[in-house]
């Protein structure tokens, strides 16, 4: 009888996944998603990047496309059922040992990171990331940025752009606080004409914002404390990191080596990154410091969260920031806790220049 193995599935289009079963026939593995429609991939045409280690998941790919299972028997499964395909398939047992540095002999940076994701070490995606520059960063976010708006109408009314603009520079200059050496992102804003709350950055200092969010956030306090935490995300290479951590290894290698033409498979990814709880509270705290030393009242951080939860409960136009920014009580304890006691602050934007950025935009 053959064996259903539980896993995950990754479209390749989307950072996003899917559970799946996998079954192993002497020719092929058929992918069958939980409303019972399935697919075949042939053994032949599949690649092993993962799972090659002791308490590594193993990942299959095929071009764009992946699948992961969280058991190394699913390779001795796949040896025993199409032992004539699966000759070239390793577990930690059947795997030759190489020396750790072996990878690195090829030459350059790049093609080092690409032999190590292909050699599956754990935690690549984190090395990748801190390894690539801000310039190549904003290159990837760029062309992410430029594929996400294709189909969208961005936001061309001046005064608010102007205003937005100026509260992010606010923030720019408490980023670069005393220190001598400016911080290396420059640091750039899209807004995009749609009702949903929405907003999320790009690798490289790229944020977009949605019309949606400005309507929703009640004064500038609380746009300032959503800008804040998403240039976290951009300084502690968050985005960067959900993109390595979910490309297959043709993408990796082909945005390691510079081809960032060749990702625009991530273009419906970038608006739904789903970071982790440790990625969420490194923002949030970090942006709390920032609002702090802008001057600017990080309750508004809060206060949005609350906004939106009371003012949009679980409709559509929410779901998607709340998806990708769940909030919680943990979440709103330890960003109070990181708030401490209070201080007098000023608002980021006057009363015209807050109407202007709500509402310039239709």
């Amino acid at each position: 009888m053959e064996r259903r193995w539980q896993g995950y599935y990754y479209d390749g289009k989307t950072a996003s996944r899917s559970a799946i079963f996998v079954t192993i026939t002497p020719h092929s593995m058929r992918l069958t998603r939980e409303d019972g429609s399935s697919f075949d991939w042939r053994i032949s045409e599949v690649l092993q990047t993962q799972g090659f280690y002791e308490g590594e998941p193993v990942r299959i790919e095929r071009g764009t496309e992946a699948f992961s299972v969280n058991e190394r028997a699913f390779i001795e499964d796949l040896l025993k059922t199409a032992p004539a395909e699966a000759s070239r398939f390793k577990t930690s047992k059947t795997r030759s040992v190489l020396p750790i540095w072996m990878p690195f002999a090829a030459a350059g940076a790049a093609a080092a990171l690409a032999a190590l994701y292909l050699w599956g070490i754990p935690a690549l995606a984190s090395y990748a990331a801190d390894a690539v520059t801000p310039s190549w960063e904003e290159k990837l976010g760029a062309n992410l940025v430029a594929q996400f708006t294709t189909g969208h109408e961005n936001c061309a009314n001046e005064k608010t752009t102007e205003q937005v603009e100026n509260l992010l520079e606010v923030l720019n200059r408490a980023a670069q606080g005393g220190n001598p050496l400016p911080h290396p992102y420059k640091f750039k804003i899209h807004i995009i004409k749609n009702p949903m709350v929405n907003a999320f950055a790009a690798p490289g200092g790229h944020i977009v914002i949605f019309t949606g969010l400005l309507k929703a956030a009640k004064n500038s306090d609380e746009l300032a404390g959503v800008m804040a935490h998403e240039m976290q995300h951009v300084f502690r290479k968050h985005a960067t990191k959900s993109i390595f951590e979910n490309l297959s290894t043709q993408m990796i290698m082909a945005v390691i080596t510079g081809d960032t033409s060749g990702v625009a498979g991530l273009v419906h990814a970038i608006g739904a990154f789903r970071y982790t709880r440790i990625h969420e509270q490194d923002a949030d705290e970090r942006a709390v410091d920032l609002l702090q030393r802008a001057g600017v009242n990080p309750e508004g951080l809060i206060e949005f969260f609350k906004t939106i939860e009371k003012t949009y409960g679980n409709t559509s136009s929410a779901l998607a920031y709340l998806s990708t920014h769940p909030v919680t009580r943990e979440r709103i304890g330890y960003i109070r806790e990181r708030i401490g006691e209070r201080r007098v602050y000023s608002p980021p934007m006057t009363d015209a220049a807050w109407k202007d950025a709500m509402t310039g935009c239709g």
